[in-house]
């Protein structure tokens, strides 16, 4: 019998038969719908592996974390190979950890084979598929001692540019450099300078940029100094005093001046641009004047001043006219002149207590008195120390000797004599020396 609320069925027992049939079917097709509602899907990378770069011994992590249906298993490649845990050494196998990401307590260089270093990429993998993370590279930091390009010596002119060059050792990652000036790091956000690919640049250049320079290079591995170079800011020429154009009378003197400065201090030389400076008439005295003895008409042209250092060269030119002779008289002086020689025959210490110098000479080839002379100039300048300022003393006619000083006691002097007449000067004698002891009189 079956009941369905107030009603009763009488059945056969084939008819139960049947509806237990029935519902065991029905309760196959449910359950084949339930078992239908359980979706498989493939894995998917949620979290991707990223570059490191770490120090020999520390701990370094590369992270890797998937999502899928069922849940995921994760494996690691290292340089495209699955990583075989079971080939690496006990102190330095890593650990793949529960959400998936592989970690290295102690990140070891060494053989290839043993090594940390490489290209890693993490695999996801279930029944339904599996997904390969983008790769990542494990670096082992590092900075060699020597660098690649060492900064050199470098002299510039004021207002040039100064390139100081540098480029550090070999590293990863790849070192920074910096510069520092006499032990004091630059300020690199002074547009005065630039650092470009290690390289310091200082436009426009300044005294005040002259110091020792030390190109400093650092990452995580540490610091390495470069040598140290030294820059030197200098200074070209200048002409402070031009020399201007001179006109002077046949067998007059001419002199041209020319004053320079610069850093290092230039040299003065005389040039003339028509040839070669007068053979024997011409003198360069120590404040770079260029005088010309005893002109000719031959010698006018111009004459040329030039300044050179280490970083430059000036010139400056002007013009040397030279008149004829106004009169007879004039010619015959210049002839008289330059015909007379003298000797110069005695120079002592007066007394032995004394600072005064007697000087003596004579003519040797006139043996009366000449018609244009109108005496003498006694030259004399100090030795010791070393100076080239001659001190002139002139003596007129008829006198041969005088009296020169005071000098100074354990100083030596040059003298020497010449012949004037008017403006004209003739030929200077022979030079003698004298020593001013401490005490007592020498001769020479």
């Amino acid at each position: 019998m079956l009941c369905f609320g107030d009603l009763t069925f009488k059945m056969t027992e084939q008819v139960f038969t049947r509806l237990l049939v029935f519902f065991a079917t029905l309760g196959n097709l449910a359950g084949s719908r339930l078992r239908a509602d359980v979706v498989e899907v493939r894995p998917r990378i949620v979290h991707h592996p990223s570059d490191v770069v770490v120090k020999v011994g520390s701990p370094a992590t590369l992270s890797c974390r998937a999502d899928g249906t069922p849940e995921p298993s994760i494996e690691w490649l290292r340089n495209g190979q699955p990583l075989e845990m079971d080939k690496l050494d006990s102190q330095s196998r890593p650990i793949v950890l529960s959400e998936g990401s592989l970690f290295f307590l102690s990140v070891v260089p060494g053989r290839r084979s043993q090594s940390h270093e490489g290209v890693y990429a993490c695999m996801a993998r279930n029944s339904a598929g599996k997904a390969t993370s983008r790769n990542a590279s494990l670096y082992i930091a590092a900075l060699r001692e020597d660098f690649r390009v060492q900064p050199c010596d470098v002299e510039v002119a004021v207002g040039e540019v100064a390139v100081l060059n540098c480029s550090p050792p070999v590293g990863h990652p790849e070192p920074n450099a910096t510069w520092r000036k006499d032990g004091v790091p630059i300020n690199n956000t002074n547009p005065h300078y630039t650092e470009l690919n290690g390289k310091l640049i200082i436009a426009p250049a300044q005294k005040n940029d002259s110091g020792v320079y030390i190109c400093v290079a650092s990452n995580t591995v540490g610091v390495r100094e470069s040598r140290a170079a030294r820059l030197s800011v200098l200074a070209k020429p200048v002409l402070v005093l031009k020399p201007q154009d001179v006109s002077v009378g046949t067998g007059e003197s001419a002199q041209f001046y020319c004053e320079a400065k610069g850093d290092p201090m230039p040299a003065v030389e005389w040039s003339r641009v028509q040839g070669p400076l007068p053979n024997g008439r011409y003198l360069v005295n120590p404040d770079q004047s260029l005088q010309i003895h005893y002109v000719t008409p031959q010698d006018s042209g111009r004459y040329t001043c030039t300044a050179v250092n280490d970083v430059g060269v000036v010139t400056a030119s002007a013009q040397l006219v030279v008149e004829a002779v106004a009169s007879t008289r004039q010619r015959d002086l210049h002839r008289e002149l330059s015909d007379l020689r003298i000797a110069l025959e005695n120079v002592t210490v007066l007394t032995p207590n004394s600072n005064m110098s007697q000087v003596q000479w004579k003519l040797q080839s006139f043996p009366t008195q000449p018609q244009y002379l109108d005496g003498f100039e006694v030259l004399c300048r100090s030795l010791l120390p070393a100076s080239s300022d001659w001190a002139a003393k002139r003596v007129p006619l008829p006198n041969f000797q005088t009296l020169v000083g005071p000098l100074k006691r354990g100083y030596k002097y040059d003298f020497k004599v010449r012949p004037y007449g008017s403006s004209l000067y003739g030929r200077e004698s022979n030079t003698r020396h004298l020593r001013v002891p401490e005490t007592g009189k020498e001769k020479f």
